[in-house]
């Protein structure tokens, strides 16, 4: 409708120069009657059982801003355009009451389709069919709720069309809350492999894993209980992800004291601490020391470790703050006691701990990088900490 619009609005402006635009009139100088507009594009005839995407564009992967996101796996949320395609409406047999067909390799996946006269669904196929005309975040809105999927739940497969909340705005069900499904997309992510893309499937945390953008890597030559397909037909469309990650091997590093990037953090403290600073000369936090740290690949964060003083015992911890080229953004406070915080790299490369101290003595926090989001776990002290050593 919207090329139909755009013809109409050139035709007004070039005039009538043909039979297309208008009829001619006696002595050539009347205004034109009306305009012959072309029949929109008719889509293909019906397939049973499957439902077609017409040509046009959707936002693939998480825009920057918006969380949750896995920064080194999904595509910075950018226009991609598609040819049309057909996509069954369920999981294979593509039938509504039927369980999923699960255990199969990509390469069986592939030859089951192919016996139907259809194809494995690319991994960019795939998501727009779940993000439908409106490129929503989850196949059912922008909203997560654990029940429209069933995400998380214990047990089997439920049968294809039970949830009747599962639907993209294409009317594409099920494609979260069971199996992952195959896709014919290599793993692009980063250095060359030999895995798979899935995606779809049930795990935990739902709000993570139940986006449309969410996509995992699997080995092709292997059969997975939670790994079944979809089908689509028509000509494959030869838009892929591929992304490039950065992945530093220093995951946590000291950097020297930039005034800029200090000065940054001190104008611009989260929420949590303002409440708790007081007003006066004693309420200014100073940052004293300042970490990069890389929890994953393509993410940066900052870590700014001070206190305020303001008067008694001084108030301390690490001001976290993600790095997006030249732009700095605190997301949370660390509180750390009444000690200037020391911060160190956990085992996993997701985690720090920051130590601090009060009263009580020595204690230590674990801070969590999780897809995008920062938690804070409470005080370890004494023997909580020597048993996790």
């Amino acid at each position: 409708m919207r090329g139909v619009a755009l013809l109409g609005v050139m035709c007004l402006l070039v005039g009538c120069a043909s039979r297309s635009c208008s009829k001619d009139h006696a002595g050539g100088g009347g205004e034109p009657d009306g305009l012959v507009l072309p029949e929109p594009e008719r889509p293909p005839m019906p397939r049973r059982g499957m439902v077609w995407i017409g040509p046009g564009s959707f936002v693939a992967g998480t825009p920057v801003d918006v969380l949750p996101r896995i920064a080194d796996e999904e595509m910075p949320g950018v226009q991609v355009v598609l040819n049309g395609y057909y996509i069954d409406q369920y999981p294979h047999p593509n039938e509504s009451g039927a369980i999923q067909t699960t255990n199969v390799t990509v390469e069986e996946a592939e030859l089951r389709c192919g016996s139907v006269g259809k194809r494995l669904c690319t991994e960019l196929e795939w998501e727009r069919a779940c993000k439908g005309p409106d490129s929503t975040t989850y196949e059912y809105g922008s909203v997560y709720n654990a029940q429209h999927c069933l995400m998380g739940k214990a047990g089997g497969l439920s049968p294809s069309g039970t949830s009747v909340g599962c639907r993209s705005g294409y009317d594409v069900g099920d494609m979260h809350g069971g199996a992952f499904e195959w896709t014919s997309s290599k793993w692009n992510r980063g250095a060359a492999s030999d895995f798979v893309v899935v995606r779809g499937g049930s795990s935990e945390p739902g709000d993570v894993f139940g986006r449309c953008a969410n996509a995992r890597a699997r080995r092709a030559d292997r059969q997975y209980g939670d790994v079944g397909f979809r089908c689509c037909a028509g000509d494959r469309n030869e838009a892929e992800v591929f992304l490039e990650v950065d992945r530093p091997g220093d995951v946590l590093k000291t950097l020297s004291k930039n005034s800029e990037l200090v000065e940054v953090l001190e104008g611009s403290l989260p929420d949590d601490l303002v409440r708790v600073l007081p007003e006066g000369k004693g309420g200014v936090f100073r940052v004293e020391r300042v970490h990069r740290w890389y929890p994953i690949g393509n993410e940066q964060m900052v870590l700014g470790s001070g206190c305020a003083h303001p008067g008694g015992h001084a108030l301390c911890g690490v001001i976290v703050a993600r790095q997006r080229g030249e732009t700095t953004i605190p997301l949370v406070f660390v509180p750390s006691g009444w000690w200037l915080p020391s911060v160190q790299q956990h085992d996993d490369r997701r985690m720090v701990w920051v130590y601090g101290g009060d009263g009580q003595g020595k204690y230590r926090r674990k801070v969590a990088y999780m897809w995008g989001r920062i938690g804070v776990g409470e005080p370890e002290r004494g023997s909580q900490m020597m048993r996790r050593r």
